[in-house]
């Protein structure tokens, strides 16, 4: 199970990141594959993640939008997700395409990263402990109705 906490990279929030980035032991950093500028700013928002989450923090870099034409070089992208130790996916919010992958990635290197720290659960079965006790406090969950529509934006 994942806990997500979606800070919008909006810079008026920015100064509040730290504390949701405190202990994550994975994020996924989303970027607009048709603005570069988007693209560049990704590497600021890594830095201050990496200054606060886990030391072993799992990131992917999701190039959203993928269901039209990128307006530069999307190399660029895979480069720059090897150069930090990250994986980089392309999806589209408004298809759907690559969110399945982007998670899969994501839950598979999670588990790669942070098996040595797992326990088994009462079936036998290994389960990697994430829970470092820096989890907000007060924060207010639901489940999610994998049948309700989604809408994005």
């Amino acid at each position: 199970m994942f806990k997500i906490w979606d800070t919008a990279g909006q810079e008026r929030f920015r100064s509040m990141a730290p504390m949701y980035y405190r202990g994550a032991k994975a994020a996924i950093l989303v970027f607009d594959l048709t603005n570069e500028e988007s693209f560049q700013r990704a590497a600021s928002w890594i830095r201050d993640l990496k200054a606060h989450a886990d030391p072993d923090v799992v990131i992917c870099l999701a190039g959203n939008k993928c269901d039209k034409d990128p307006s530069y070089d999307v190399s660029e992208c895979e480069s720059f997700a090897s150069s930090v130790g990250a994986q980089f996916v392309r999806t589209s919010a408004l298809t759907g395409e690559g969110v399945d992958q982007l998670f899969g990635v994501l839950s598979q290197n999670v588990y790669k990263t942070y098996k040595s720290k797992s326990i088994k659960s009462s079936k036998g079965v290994d389960v990697v402990k994430l829970n470092t006790g820096n989890d907000m406090k007060n924060s207010s969950s639901s489940a999610t109705n994998a049948n309700a529509p989604s809408s994005c934006c």
